[in-house]
């Protein structure tokens, strides 16, 4: 954004870390989602017995791969500005840039990225054991998921509620409630309805 005047002209540059935080949600959802495949369950079956066994590790897997992802995601707007600073003229640039999130903001912000990066995480592990049920669900999921954006798009659909209901949520204690209840239904889901699966299926 920039504005003109007489004698001197203001230009403000907006930088964002969002696509970071973007790319990083689909990482945990495709990785969750390849844990499913065969290859994975083949190396399974040379470390675990059964198949709740395999879950167990599975979700400690993830636990730790959103910890990981969300702590470098938390910390990509500082690498952001530190490049911005060094090929940008100082004169411009002040400490306060630098170093404008408090204690707090970040820690509140890891949180954040912390339960979506595992919510996403734990979809992709939900849908890749149904697909092992019937492969045409790799189909028939994406498909009522992208309809149903696209007819209720402009209504307030069931889909748009459910994001609404996540992310519209102004109190961060009901909202990280919100996210570990949703969390906890989504893997015992998978745990329920995969438990007579064997590993190597």
């Amino acid at each position: 954004m920039s504005a003109g005047f007489d004698i001197f002209e203001v230009k403000i540059n907006y930088y964002s870390a969002s696509s970071v935080f973007v790319l990083t949600m689909l990482w945990g959802f495709i990785t969750a989602f390849l844990l499913t495949t065969k290859g994975y369950r083949y190396a399974d079956f040379m470390f675990v017995t059964n198949r709740l066994t395999s879950h167990l590790a599975n979700g400690l897997f993830l636990l730790t791969m959103s910890f990981l992802g969300s702590l470098t995601a938390s910390l990509s707007p500082f690498l952001i500005r530190v490049i911005i600073f060094i090929y940008q003229d100082e004169g411009h640039i002040t400490e306060d840039f630098l170093m404008s999130a408090q204690a707090h903001e970040f820690i509140i912000g890891f949180a954040t990225a912390f339960l979506y990066l595992l919510v996403f995480s734990v979809l992709g592990y939900l849908f890749g054991m149904l697909i092992q049920f019937n492969k045409a669900l790799q189909v028939i999921i994406p498909v009522v998921f992208l309809g149903g954006l696209m007819i209720n798009s402009g209504e307030q659909g069931m889909i748009i509620s459910i994001i609404n209901f996540f992310m519209m949520e102004s109190s961060f204690v009901l909202f990280t409630l919100k996210m570990i209840v949703s969390i906890l239904v989504i893997y015992l889901s998978t745990i329920l309805l995969t438990n007579k699966m064997e590993v190597i299926r």
